[in-house]
């Protein structure tokens, strides 16, 4: 929280307070990956929603769900994809006000993994 500006600390706290102390910051990145048994490289887009109970010290993980947004083949420019997972995440939180769009795992793009749910858009 040091390398946040002042603004930005009033307004995690004042999101805080008007919501019982409980507050959802989204990241999103790429990751390489290597598949152990084919050895095939490959570039996975992801999005998570974390929520955090303020009132707790240390603050205190009370959700968090992701969304695989694509897999591509090979090792792709890490900077140059993650804008584009930044700006597609940005993009749909204008249009609609939501970042994720969770199903259940009985759907045929998503599962469930130790908890979390994972969906995939490909």
């Amino acid at each position: 929280i040091e390398i946040l500006t002042p603004g930005v600390q009033y307004q995690m706290m004042k999101d805080a307070f008007t919501s019982g102390g409980n507050i959802e910051i989204l990241t999103s990145g790429v990751l390489h990956v290597k598949q152990p048994n084919v050895g095939i490289p490959m570039s996975v887009g992801l999005v998570c929603s974390n929520s955090f109970d303020m009132m707790t010290l240390p603050w205190l993980v009370t959700g968090h769900d992701c969304v695989i947004e694509d897999v591509l083949p090979g090792w792709t420019d890490i900077d140059k994809h993650g804008r584009r997972i930044r700006e597609k995440t940005l993009k749909k939180h204008r249009e609609t006000g939501k970042v994720l769009d969770l199903r259940k795992s009985d759907s045929d793009t998503g599962m469930e993994v130790d908890g979390m749910e994972l969906e995939w858009h490909l």
